[in-house]
């Protein structure tokens, strides 16, 4: 089985690529001769770590869409090179991750916080408390880094810490491996970079690239065009298929080893980084 997790509204998504047999699975036509068909689907849980514990999941690789390894000093060279391979228009589709330090300061004051505090956008006792927190956690990782924390990484905390404990704490370092979908998405269009995801255009791009490596999953692909859940806990098309990408890039990495590639890329003996949690600090991928 080959798991690519991607976050959606309330939580997140998990595709799954799995033999219906059981037995070993292989690309698909486009990629490889398929020698039995593969199953694709999908699973959403507002809670990674419930969700492995409970699911008796045997995954021989997971690819997950969220920074993991963070850096105490300076920009993650994975972070820059990502940006680099995707070009002047697609490096907005990426962000720096946030430092290390700049993650445990926010998680720091938020324990710190009185249970039950109002949240609520409207008190402005809470947008101060909330802005103070911001301006502490920022000044950490513009030390750091040199960069300040757009509103679209420092809304992104939560979702690293919880990607992060998950790992750490179910002692997955080296299965659970950060990914970038529109690295992998390039990776199959032949090295160009898609139209947005946010456009029909990008969707149906995005769809025909994963039906050409999974021909068997058509009806899932069609079905995964109207979203999956609903309320709190929802995933929209390009949420799926950010999550599919990366689990036939899993797959892809243990099929066709000499398209892996690693952002930086690993040299010699010397050490992979990791972060002083033990994670590594790298983004994993594949070449056309």
């Amino acid at each position: 089985m080959y798991i690519g997790i991607d976050g959606c509204r309330g939580g997140w998504v998990a595709a799954r690529l799995e033999a219906p047999s059981g037995g070993p699975i292989r690309p698909g036509a486009a990629l490889g001769a398929a020698a039995v068909p593969v199953r694709l689907r999908w699973e959403l849980t507002d809670d990674l770590t419930t969700w492995w514990a409970g699911g008796e999941i045997r995954a021989r690789r997971v690819l997950l869409d969220m920074p993991l390894g963070l850096q105490r000093r300076g920009r993650r060279a994975c972070d820059v090179q990502a940006m680099e391979r995707l070009g002047p228009v697609g490096r907005r589709r990426c962000f720096h991750a946030p430092s290390w330090r700049a993650l445990a300061r926010w998680r720091q004051l938020h324990e710190q916080e009185a249970p039950g505090a109002d949240t609520d956008e409207s008190d402005t006792r809470g947008r101060a408390r909330r802005r103070v927190i911001y301006d502490q956690v920022n000044a950490c990782n513009a030390e750091d880094t040199g960069l300040n924390l757009t509103p679209p990484g420092y809304a992104l905390l939560p979702r690293i810490d919880e990607a992060r404990r998950f790992v750490i704490g179910c002692g997955l370092a080296d299965q659970v491996r950060e990914a970038h979908p529109e690295l992998m998405f390039m990776a199959l269009g032949g090295g160009e970079l898609l139209p947005t995801k946010h456009a029909a255009e990008g969707l149906a791009a995005r769809r025909r690239l994963l039906l050409q490596a999974l021909p068997e999953s058509a009806a899932a692909l069609e079905a995964a065009s109207a979203g999956l859940g609903a309320g709190r806990l929802r995933a929209k098309p390009d949420d799926l298929y950010d999550a599919a990408v990366l689990a036939v890039a899993g797959l892809l990495l243990d099929e066709q080893p000499q398209r892996a590639i690693w952002l930086p890329p690993r040299g010699g003996t010397a050490p992979r980084l990791r972060d002083p949690d033990g994670l590594p600090v790298e983004i994993v991928g594949v070449l056309p």
